[in-house]
């Protein structure tokens, strides 16, 4: 984790893997549950129950990483001078590119 900043370090020492909340959402999400996925969900709960620790200070790092974003986006389509409407996607992509 060299090179990151103190904020995202602190936060993951707190929040040990952030995937495993991607992935209980995707299972809650499914329409079909199995009891294989019953007991992946569960499991998974209980350990974000157990293990996440996230505290304000970390909630206000991640509002400032957000609101930077946000403020990134907006920037970046202000400048562009494009009169079309971009989708959400279209948006998040070029914002994450580095051909500016």
């Amino acid at each position: 984790m060299l090179g990151k900043s103190d904020g995202l370090r602190r936060l993951y020492g707190h929040m040990r893997h952030p995937g495993a909340c991607a992935l209980t959402a995707m299972l809650l999400l499914h329409p079909h549950m199995t009891l294989s996925r019953l007991l992946l969900l569960l499991t998974l709960s209980l350990y974000t129950l157990a293990r996440f620790k996230v505290d304000k200070e970390d909630y206000s790092y991640i509002r400032q990483q957000m609101i930077h974003k946000k403020d990134e986006i907006a920037d970046m389509i202000a400048s562009s001078g494009q009169q079309e409407q971009l989708t959400f996607t279209e948006v998040w992509h070029k914002s994450f590119s580095y051909e500016q």
